[in-house]
């Protein structure tokens, strides 16, 4: 979770976090004396532009963290003033983890740190009042994206399996990465489809505003407008990181880069590592050519290369060169090791796929056989999910001990997402698609027909979802007593979504009495039992106590919490 940097005045001067480090950390040699010499030097230019060429397995990771702990350390730069950019959340959890090794983890703990999407989010939440944004706004996940793509398309009747909504959401999403508003979307895109896509962006933008929510494509570009047209709140971000680290910048789009380009306008003090060889998210707008021009961007830049490899023998460095060095426009970089040659690469063209897992498989009994290996030391890389099933296929015949890696994700699962549902509609009753997923559930005899005669209502009144429900008679009951919701319907008189909603946005999250029965209606009704209960645990009372150790309470502190894993970044939004 990205810290929160409430002021750019740090509190401490120089020498108090001297004494903070000191215990924790190695002396300069000694922190130096693990680099290479292109690693030491990377470490020691702080002031000014740094293009940092790293190719795979150079140990640009080390560089990072050993660099962040000598601006710390070494030049007496406040950890807060430290801006370092990742593309998951579990590269900035890790990166951290190892700064704190270096410079303990009391220090760590101040620096930002995060995915593009999760610092635009934290940003957003400080200062995007000033352009009208609710501090409470909710970040739609790909999930949410896509029913609220379906609601738009029913709107204009439109077949979705004719015209597929994600097909819809990528073409939006690219105009986002572009800047390109629906008002403008005819002077950029021409065709049958893109008309169609041109009607939908407009409606499904209003319907983010009307639920006070963002998906990621509009954390970056709301982020950039606000630095563009807020210039107080610029100049006050600028100030405040003074030092910019970015890491897969050859992955990088072009809104991306903007919020880039502003953050480090007055400073210029922007380090950016990454290896234009192992640029592959185009088809998620990223553009390559970016890290090609930061030299024209930064004419003063420092432009250094990591081309020693710690991972792999020379001849799959060799091998690999020889697939990229072609490719046009690339900077010249070849990878070396001390590691030695190597076994050869071995290629086997096999009649399918069932022929390919019973040869593979083979291979690994063979080495096992010679002694010295064990089943897990070996692992199996494939394109596609479809492609496990024949070795699964052949692993089981063959009774072959195996784990398959992935799988359904966490947040991803039915009945966390209800309950991140029930929170989100607490924290922000605007948010319609979060409340049309738990108006019936558990069930409480709302069905299809219900729901599409409030919405109607809706659309007619103009009045929010949440509005016209509060105005029926008895309002819409959100939770229940101790003993369990029951089959109530919209009408009925009871505990009403206000009292909760009010509690919680008023202060602690104890306020919210629903949460008791639906963790004990999880335990009951689903499948799993008490191990559902158990995964409420983990995700609602471990984080309470995170929360409030944190000298949080709010149900926004709470969610912040819990949807930074769920969406920010994400993969890793």
């Amino acid at each position: 979770m990205i810290e929160e940097t409430p002021s750019e005045t740090p509190k401490k001067d120089a020498n108090d976090l001297q004494n903070d480090v000191s215990a924790n950390e190695p002396e300069e040699s000694e922190l130096l004396m693990r680099l290479n010499p292109v690693q030491r030097e990377a470490v020691r230019h702080i002031e000014g532009p740094l293009l940092l060429f790293a190719g795979a397995g150079s140990g640009k990771t080390r560089v990072l963290t050993h660099r962040i702990a000598y601006m710390i350390r070494e030049k007496s730069i406040w950890p807060r003033q430290i801006l370092a950019v990742t593309f998951t959340n579990k590269a900035a959890q890790e990166m951290k983890e190892r700064v704190g090794h270096l410079i303990g983890e009391s220090t760590a703990k101040s620096l930002m740190m995060g995915t593009f999407h999760s610092i635009c989010a934290r940003i957003l939440r400080e200062f995007g009042e000033k352009m009208g944004l609710a501090r409470n706004f909710v970040v739609y996940d790909d999930g949410d994206q896509l029913t609220l793509m379906k609601e738009c398309m029913r709107e204009f009747s439109l077949d979705d399996k004719r015209f597929t909504p994600r097909a819809i959401l990528s073409h939006i999403s690219k105009a986002k990465e572009k800047r390109v508003s629906p008002e403008d979307w005819h002077s950029h895109f021409h065709g049958f489809f893109e008309d169609i896509c041109g009607k939908i962006y407009p409606v499904y933008q209003q319907k983010l505003t009307t639920n006070n929510a963002l998906d990621f494509d509009d954390l970056l570009s709301e982020t950039v407008r606000l630095l563009e047209t807020q210039p107080t709140v610029l100049e006050r971000l600028q100030s405040r990181y003074k030092y910019l680290m970015v890491d897969e910048y050859q992955d990088v789009n072009y809104i991306q880069y903007l919020f880039l380009k502003l953050l480090a306008e007055k400073s210029r003090n922007l380090c950016v590592v990454g290896d234009d060889d192992q640029s592959i998210y185009l088809f998620r707008g990223a553009d390559v050519g970016l890290i090609l021009k930061f030299e024209k961007d930064y004419p003063e830049a420092k432009i250094l290369k990591l081309e020693q490899n710690y991972r792999s023998t020379q001849t799959i460095l060799e091998a690999a060169y020889g697939v990229v060095r072609n490719n046009r426009g690339r900077k010249d970089k070849k990878l070396w090791t001390d590691k030695g040659e190597g076994s050869p690469i071995v290629k086997h063209e096999a009649l399918n796929e069932q022929e390919e897992a019973v040869w593979i498989l083979n291979k690994i009994r063979e080495a096992l056989k010679k002694g010295g290996r064990k089943w897990s030391d070996f692992a199996i890389l494939y394109r596609t999910n479809a492609q496990s099933r024949a070795f699964e296929d052949m692993a089981v015949n063959w009774n072959t001990p195996y784990k398959i890696v992935g799988g359904m994700r966490f947040y991803e699962r039915k009945e966390i997402k209800d309950v991140l549902a029930y929170l989100r509609v607490a924290h922000n009753p605007a948010d319609a698609l979060s409340l049309k997923r738990i108006i019936n559930t558990p069930p409480r005899g709302i069905g299809a027909k219900t729901i599409e005669v409030i919405e109607e209502e809706v659309n007619l009144s103009g009045v929010s979802l949440w509005g016209v429900l509060q105005s029926v008679e008895g309002g819409f009951q959100v939770h229940a007593g101790a003993e369990g919701p029951g089959p109530v319907g919209i009408g009925s008189r009871g505990h009403v979504a206000e009292e909760a909603a009010d509690g919680i946005r008023g202060g602690a999250i104890a306020a919210f009495p629903g949460l008791r029965w639906l963790r004990l209606w999880l335990r009951e009704r689903h499948r799993q039992g008490r191990a559902m209960e158990g995964l409420f645990k983990d995700l609602l009372v471990d984080s309470f106590q995170i929360v409030e150790g944190e000298g949080g309470g709010l149900v926004g502190d709470l969610l912040r919490r819990l949807l930074h894993g769920a969406h920010v970044g994400g993969g890793d939004t």
